[in-house]
């Protein structure tokens, strides 16, 4: 069994994070498919999904006392949505279907250009089976930027909730009113990242990016 930590760094060394906006070096824009990357779901009925929470690095904000509340907080704000998937809080990191790790900053890449050095605050990437069934997701939340520079609560419980959107299936929204959007205007969900999740979870036909399959990059917040 990885820990935490190792879990991350394996996230890392396979994830380009991009700011918002920004495109990782090397890596093509996301086009929409008939065929997107999806958590099997059968028709008509919802699924759970559970979501653990680990603290990787001691927590400048408080994350190793209030990270099950705030874990809470994000899950019941996507629930209260009423979508095909349920989001069901657990203490079973390893059996989770999505992982989440807080760590103190995300490492950008050597080669990086200045906006992936300057800003890193969240990072999901996707485990899929050969059909394109999502099997896990693993998400990075960072209190800091690889500068240093750190994230206030309110950005980081923001990123979050981008984060778990992307750990459920989605794409970037294209309007800047929704907190799914790459550079978003709310730093908590709306009626439009409501409007785009139901559209792609019940698979209807679509006109933004749809998130990468495995070896490629999901865009990040």
């Amino acid at each position: 069994m990885r820990s935490p930590a190792q879990l991350l760094v394996a996230l890392t060394l396979v994830q380009a994070c991009a700011r918002p906006g920004m495109q990782a070096p090397g890596i093509a824009p996301l086009a929409c498919t008939a065929e997107r990357t999806a958590w099997a779901v059968p028709a008509g009925a919802r699924r759970s999904l559970t979501v653990a929470l680990a603290v990787a690095d001691p927590s400048r904000d408080g994350w190793e006392a209030r990270g099950e509340w705030r874990l809470r907080e994000a899950v019941a704000a996507w629930n209260a949505m009423g979508l095909p998937l349920r989001l069901v809080p657990t203490r079973d990191f390893q059996g989770a279907n999505i992982r989440i790790v807080i760590v103190r900053s995300l490492p950008a890449p050597t080669d990086a250009s200045p906006g992936l050095q300057r800003y890193r605050a969240g990072v999901t990437r996707l485990d899929t089976e050969p059909s394109g069934h999502i099997v896990r997701a693993h998400v990075g939340l960072a209190e800091h930027s690889p500068l240093g520079v750190p994230y206030s609560v309110d950005e980081q419980l923001a990123t979050l909730l981008h984060e778990l959107g992307h750990a459920m299936g989605l794409p970037h929204a294209s309007h800047p009113m929704a907190l799914m959007a790459a550079q978003s205007q709310v730093t908590e969900l709306t009626a439009v990242d409501q409007a785009l999740a139901t559209r792609v979870l019940r698979g209807a036909a679509c006109d933004t990016p749809v998130v990468a399959r495995r070896g490629e990059t999901v865009p990040e917040r």
